[in-house]
């Protein structure tokens, strides 16, 4: 009995809805029409907030590649230029320079920590001191021989007491400066060239027991290949790697002339 009333209720509820949806078709219609168009709606919304947050954040990305942003040491924000750099480009040659005189050209004092690093021979040279050797790991894949002679050249007027204490850069001149690409071959360019170098050179003489200073120029000759897929990382984004240099060992003022070493 209880079953019985249950199914006519359930009957009579669902002809209750068909009756409802019978005499009310355009409403439901107009409610199904208006729904979709109200999520059209709301979609459209959401892709056109999207589409524009990916614009600005695609110009934002694009502003920020093109003007990167530098903080100085005083705290200073600085936002800089980007421009296409070349092989012949001014920037990227005094960047060749500054690799050389900033990393091999030394004086004694600098050389020996103020007098208190010693070294046991040409190896130990180039292995203990810092600049000779991240020059050596950045810029000739790992090659000593590069600056082999000239480190050995350096070692002997350290122990014989002929390297001044003090040499200061204080200018640079390409003399020459020749290019040439091999792109369908190896894949590099190649680089050959002689820098003229201009220093003032502090040192102690003991014979005298006075400090002698003068202003000498020298020059420094180099070969090197730049293959970025290959040589390229965060120390050397050029992927520059130097196969040969001429580098006069500079001698206190008894030898008037330097004494030259170089590597093949």
């Amino acid at each position: 009995m209880i079953k019985k009333k249950i199914t006519l209720g359930n009957e009579e509820i669902w002809k209750k809805i068909n009756r409802f949806v019978q005499h009310n078709t355009y409403v439901l219609t107009g409610g199904l029409i208006f729904t979709f168009l109200f999520l059209n709606y709301k979609i459209g919304s959401i892709a056109d907030t999207m589409n524009e947050t990916l614009v600005q954040n695609t110009h934002y990305i694009k502003k920020n590649i093109s003007h990167p942003i530098f903080l100085s040491a005083t705290g200073q924000v600085i936002v800089a230029d980007k421009s296409p750099m070349s092989y012949y480009d001014e920037r990227f040659k005094q960047y060749l320079v500054n690799n050389i005189t900033d990393n091999l050209i030394v004086g004694l004092v600098k050389i020996s920590n103020n007098f208190t690093q010693k070294y046991n021979g040409a190896e130990d040279l180039i292995n203990r001191y810092d600049r000779f050797n991240y020059f050596i790991k950045e810029f000739t894949n790992g090659n000593k021989q590069v600056i082999s002679q000239f480190a050995n050249s350096l070692y002997l007027s350290i122990i014989e007491n002929k390297l001044p204490e003090y040499i200061d850069i204080i200018g640079t001149k390409i003399e020459t400066y020749t290019v040439r690409e091999d792109k369908e071959k190896s894949g590099k360019t190649y680089f050959e060239g002689k820098i003229s170098i201009e220093a003032v050179v502090k040192s102690w003489i003991p014979a005298k027991a006075e400090w002698d200073t003068r202003r000498i120029e020298f020059k420094v000759g180099y070969k090197m290949e730049a293959d970025p897929a290959r040589y390229a990382h965060i120390g050397n984004p050029f992927g520059i790697n130097f196969t040969s240099l001429d580098i006069p060992v500079i001698l206190k003022p008894q030898k008037l002339s330097p004494q030259s070493t170089k590597t093949r």
